[in-house]
């Protein structure tokens, strides 16, 4: 067997030159260095650092012996196993974003009864998500760096190199970042919990080629445990928009059409003819579009302006509702 160690040698075979002459020397292979260091500084300290961040063999000679410090086997962790954890950290994120929509869905119903679109309600999760991104990569990162050395503490045998620089400091945030925005926007993408449609506000669609009405979707989502009570909460608004002073409703009439459909059939125009003469004769209807789920329609006939003034009535319609579940469950 062979035991390493340190070879004696004769002085004719040893040559002292400067740094600046040896580099002139291109027939010498550099070999070995050494140094002298200072009082202060731990010689086998200095060689387990040489040896781990160069990858050089060192010998370091102490008061108590010489010692040698090199690299044997270890592990190099790379970009392609982060990836794995990564796509793990976006599931986690896409479900626990799921789970705060349907907890906060009636307070997205709010933004979209009051005319929000899906940019600026997507705008108030996704800020949301960007600052934990932020908060979690800043902590996970300095939580790593401080888990390094407990391992060190704890298996003083097992010595680990972590990358301390700006530049990782800003790729672990930026990871982070990438994957709670990603886990926010799939979430967002995928949850049926702020309207079925998607449709965050009401709009005026194109007239009925069959007919002269516009449809317009009313913005407001229904489940099927408070249907009974939306329709007597419609009842009672078209009730109350008969006594309107600027706009009134005229000649309500209400029909149940089916199972889980009722239909309103209702005139919306200027209390005075003479002073505003806005006019619209409207159908409001409420059906079931999913399991448990109502959607809530207003196809209106008459000018641009009568139609903008019959489709707020019902989006206003559309917010109290949504502002009275929210304060009956709080």
């Amino acid at each position: 067997f062979v035991v390493e160690a340190l070879s004696p040698c004769s002085p004719d075979e040893v040559v002292w030159v400067s740094a600046e002459t040896g580099s002139d020397m291109s027939a010498l292979q550099l070999l070995r260095i050494n140094l002298l260091l200072q009082e202060d500084v731990n010689a086998q300290e200095y060689a387990r650092a040489t040896a781990l961040d160069r990858g050089f063999r060192a010998w370091a000679s102490a008061s108590t012996g010489i010692y040698l410090a090199e690299l044997t086997g270890y592990f190099e962790g790379k970009g392609l196993p982060i990836v794995i954890p990564w796509l793990i950290v976006v599931l986690n994120v896409v479900v626990t974003m799921m789970n705060a929509y349907y907890e906060r869905r009636h307070e997205i119903m709010i933004y979209s009864s009051i005319g929000m679109n899906p940019r600026h309600i997507s705008s108030i999760f996704l800020s949301e998500a960007a600052v934990i991104g932020v908060l979690g990569g800043c902590v996970g990162y300095l939580f790593g760096l401080g888990a390094y050395k407990l391992i060190y503490i704890l298996t003083p045998a097992l010595q680990v190199k972590q990358k301390i620089s700006a530049v990782w400091s800003f790729a672990a945030i930026g990871i982070s970042m990438m994957a709670v925005i990603i886990g926010g926007l799939s979430a967002l993408k995928n949850s049926t919990s702020i309207t079925p449609s998607l449709q965050r506000r009401w709009v005026i669609d194109k007239r009925q080629e069959s007919t002269d009405e516009t449809r317009i979707v009313i913005p407001v989502q229904v489940y099927e445990e408070e249907i009974g009570e939306y329709i007597d909460f419609l009842d009672a608004k078209l009730e109350q928009g008969k006594k309107g002073h600027l706009m009134m409703v005229r000649m309500p009439k209400k029909t149940q059409t089916g199972e889980h459909s009722w239909e309103y059939s209702f005139i919306y125009s200027s209390s005075d003819p003479q002073i505003s003469p806005l006019y619209t004769r409207n159908r409001l209807t409420v059906e079931k579009n999913g399991e448990n789920t109502y959607t809530t329609i207003l196809f209106t006939r008459g000018e641009s302006d009568s139609l903008k003034q019959a489709g707020s009535f019902i989006r206003q319609i559309g917010l109290d509702w949504s502002l009275q579940r929210e304060k009956g469950e709080h």
